[in-house]
């Protein structure tokens, strides 16, 4: 087939095959559900929040992003999962903080990207 071009479905078929191959690695994954995660202003606004004071409480989080206790756990359940947040309870309370301060730099980047887009 050399100086032939491939028809559709056989070029189809093979990129296909190659994709299966190509299984996304879990550095890939995470990257992407990281992604997902800061992918809402809600919670950027959250984790800048809670970078700001170091530890935050869900009621606390309610109040500064002005949002009901189900949505802001649901945010807060995204970020968590992502593994942006760690939580540590102290009888019936909830508190959240970075998981890590390296999310600051990653928050920082976007930001001046978003910036030089503007």
């Amino acid at each position: 087939m050399k100086g032939r071009r491939a028809r559709p479905k056989e070029a189809a078929d093979k990129l296909r095959q190659k994709l299966q191959r190509m299984a996304p690695d879990q550095d890939a994954v995470g990257a992407a559900r990281i992604a997902r995660a800061i992918g809402d202003p809600m919670r950027v606004a959250m984790l800048r929040a809670i970078a700001a004071e170091g530890e935050l409480c869900v009621c606390e989080i309610m109040l500064v992003i002005n949002r009901s206790q189900p949505s802001t756990s649901h945010h807060l359940g995204i970020l968590k999962g992502a593994g942006l947040l760690k939580e540590s309870r102290r009888g019936k309370w909830v508190f959240y903080s970075l998981a890590d301060s390296s999310i600051l730099d990653l928050l920082e980047s976007l930001r001046q990207v978003g910036a030089a887009r503007r």
